[in-house]
């Protein structure tokens, strides 16, 4: 499961992708964001070039890129870490069992279907989605 601050990411991304630059309040609001959250998932955001904060009067949070070139894999990476299946996955160094495991395999495999199929989605995408 992602994390809420990974949730939270994505809220945000496609809130600056409709709205456009904002006030990180009104962008809390409108996704039901708790405002103490903000800041760390801001930070995140920022760390990884998604999103870019401007201080001051008249500044705010927008996109630092394009939304079609920022995907739903990168948002997740940049607050969550990524998404992993099973333990092995993130360090098969430390499970001995890698080598002869019959489940291992199949683990990897639906793991990178899984990081290609996150891949596949733009926050453009998610943005151009009607609201259900």
């Amino acid at each position: 499961m992602i994390s809420r601050d990974a949730d939270y990411g994505v809220r945000m991304a496609v809130d600056l992708a409709l709205h456009g630059k904002s006030i990180r309040a009104k962008v809390a609001k409108r996704q039901g964001i708790p405002e103490g959250c903000m800041p760390r998932v801001t930070r995140a955001l920022r760390s990884a070039g998604i999103v870019s904060a401007i201080p001051g009067r008249g500044g705010g949070l927008s996109l630092a890129r394009d939304p079609a070139a920022i995907t739903l894999l990168d948002v997740v990476v940049a607050t969550h870490g990524g998404v992993a299946l099973n333990c092995c996955l993130v360090q098969p160094s430390e499970c001995d069992r890698t080598r002869y495991c019959q489940a291992y395999p199949h683990w990897r495999r639906v793991q990178e279907r899984l990081n290609e199929d996150l891949a596949t989605v733009s926050i453009a995408d998610m943005a151009r989605a009607p609201a259900r």
